[in-house]
């Protein structure tokens, strides 16, 4: 790939198309040519990291000193003894900075307390299926805080999810989530190659409704290429078991963990959440918020998101259904 854009896009237009504030037509153009741009793919990686410094500056809470302070002050405030116009307006203006002061320190303080109490979103159970039954999140685990993105899937919100009606594999947007189908023996997955990311943590609800036991779905991650078919996979069967591989150009067959999941809820119409995070060349996956692997690779620096479907043998096709995806920048 060529280190000079032949389209000519700026690092303003760049900055606007991950911020969704182009236009239908720009924005489809830019999607299109962004997973083939060496050029493009430099300046979004150094708008992440300038974004990631900024997230990683610190945050000062307001004191009780602070709050005392400022009772005392406004409590010690003479009122204006004379109806005269310039008092009442010097009084204001006094007021008015006091007020600012504190609603200021009041949204320092509340941001602090968010994150010391990180709230995780429970996942929309989908009509005749269960639900995991989780403890709160453990603190070790990245999925906390508010996220950089989040989407219920229940619905096209033209952010990037694809959508098709191909006979060799679907992505469509039901009311109960995103449906990925795959015939017998195809997989395919259903990318958004506008959530284009190097450091992060996601997590995303996933339901097998149609299929066998030995059917598969999951997420990929880090995707390059035209359609993000180059970059990891995180892939889970019907039955528990599971793998994280790098694929090259969807020959996913260099596996470098593999296990069987303990917590994992079997079978067709049970719910389990996958959660990947990535930092570095620092890889782990999980399993209904816990941990099952962590692994140290290099291949892929940054890239797209997808979600798979897959279907492993002759006779079932395979269908699963995924809600409530959210991302965190790490």
């Amino acid at each position: 790939m060529s280190n000079i854009c032949t389209l000519d896009i700026s690092a303003d237009m760049l900055s606007d198309w991950r911020s969704h504030l182009l236009n239908a037509e720009q924005d489809a153009r830019i999607s299109q040519h962004v997973p083939g741009c060496a050029a493009c793919q430099v300046i979004i990686g150094q708008h992440e990291r300038i974004a990631q410094s900024l997230r990683q500056l610190p945050t000062y809470p307001a004191g009780s000193a602070v709050w005392a302070s400022l009772h005392t002050r406004i409590g010690r405030r003479p009122l204006p003894q004379r109806h005269h116009l310039g008092e009442y307006m010097r009084f204001g203006v006094v007021t008015t900075l006091v007020l600012i002061f504190a609603l200021f320190f009041s949204f320092i303080a509340r941001q602090s307390a968010g994150s010391t109490h990180p709230q995780i979103s429970t996942p929309t159970p989908i009509r005749g299926t269960s639900t995991p039954t989780l403890s709160p999140t453990p603190p070790q685990t990245p999925f906390a805080g508010q996220p950089t993105y989040s989407n219920p899937l229940t619905a096209d919100r033209q952010d990037g999810w694809s959508t098709s009606n191909d006979p060799n594999g679907s992505c469509r947007f039901a009311s109960d989530g995103y449906h990925l189908l795959s015939p017998p023996s195809h997989g395919g997955f259903c990318a958004n190659l506008r959530l284009y990311e190097a450091n992060f943590a996601l997590q995303v609800q996933m339901t097998f409704i149609q299929g066998s036991l030995s059917n598969e779905g999951g997420v990929n991650f880090r995707g390059v290429g035209a359609y993000g078919d180059a970059s990891y996979q995180f892939g889970v069967n019907a039955d528990g078991r599971y793998y994280l591989a790098w694929c090259a150009t969807s020959n996913c067959s260099h596996v470098l963990v593999s296990g069987v999941a303990a917590d994992f809820h079997q079978g067709l119409h049970q719910s389990n959440i996958l959660g990947v995070s990535a930092q570095g060349s620092s890889l782990a996956i999980y399993l209904n918020h816990r941990l099952l692997q962590k692994v140290t690779d290099s291949h892929f620096a940054q890239g797209s998101i997808a979600l798979t479907s897959g279907s492993n043998n002759d006779h079932t096709p395979n269908e699963v259904v995924y809600q409530d995806f959210q991302e965190w920048s790490l």
